[in-house]
């Protein structure tokens, strides 16, 4: 077997699991019946409260798509750094090797001096910035590096949903519309409910589902971890990761083979 063709499969299939988690979450938002809206009372203040509600969860099918396409990436660095000392070195490490993910360049130069990478490789692995970005360095690869640490959780990936307002009334506020005789509703800014899975879009008083027809709510399927700075829209984050794992491999087969 060519020493880089183990990573070279597992980016593959890493970049058909995002292809397949994209089609099955387009197929998800397609169900007509997966946001409804809904005016609820609020018991505190008295007011209309204007939502708008999932319905239905996660399907289980894009959690483990968004899991495969990650640790197969992640899984697929490793492969690429020891195909590429197989190839400096004319025959496989004896000791255990990893692709060296760092906090800083420091830390990475600290990595280079555990001797189990090759000198040959250290530019090219200094080119790819394997460590977010910084104070007091430039660079980086801030989200693909989170990406790499969600991959070393080794657990289902976190799935959730977020809301966002579009359409002809767009949300900034606090600004104020009719909704009736002498009753004003104040809407904005959008008020998303994580736990609840639920939007809310504007508060007041006389409300009415149909007073507020300009307004429309898209929702966007985001990957949350404590390894992330934020939550972030899954398909993203996987095409981050899948994308650094490919680049990791082709460039130090590029090297290798300028070895030769």
């Amino acid at each position: 077997m060519e020493p880089f063709e183990q990573p070279d499969e597992s980016v593959q299939f890493a970049s058909e699991a995002v292809n397949e988690f994209h089609a099955a979450q387009r197929e998800f938002f397609e169900d007509k019946d997966l946001a409804k809206p809904a005016v609820e009372k609020d018991e505190a203040t008295g007011e209309d409260v204007f939502k708008m509600k999932i319905t239905k969860p996660i399907p289980l099918l894009l959690r483990r798509k968004a899991t495969e396409a990650i640790t197969t990436a992640r899984h697929s660095m490793d492969q690429s750094i020891y195909a590429a000392i197989t190839c400096i070195e004319g025959k496989p490490p004896k000791q255990s090797v990893y692709f060296p993910l760092a906090s800083s360049p420091n830390d990475l130069e600290s990595i280079f001096k555990k001797g189990f990478i090759p000198e040959a490789l250290f530019e090219v692995i200094r080119g790819l910035e394997p460590y977010p970005s910084g104070a007091g360095y430039p660079g980086g690869s801030t989200m693909a590096r989170q990406m790499c640490s969600v991959a070393n959780n080794k657990h289902t990936v976190g799935l959730s949903f977020r809301g966002k307002t579009t359409g002809s009334t767009v949300i900034t506020g606090p600004f104020y519309m009719e909704t009736g005789p002498g009753l004003m509703a104040f809407p904005g800014p959008m008020e998303w409910d994580s736990a609840k899975q639920e939007i809310i879009i504007c508060r007041g008083h006389g409300l009415s589902i149909a007073m507020l027809g300009g307004i429309s709510v898209s929702v966007e399927i985001v990957i949350e971890d404590p390894k992330l700075d934020a939550p972030l829209e899954a398909v993203m984050g996987l095409l981050e990761i899948t994308g650094f794992a490919s680049e990791i491999c082709r460039r130090l087969r590029a090297t290798c083979e300028a070895m030769k």
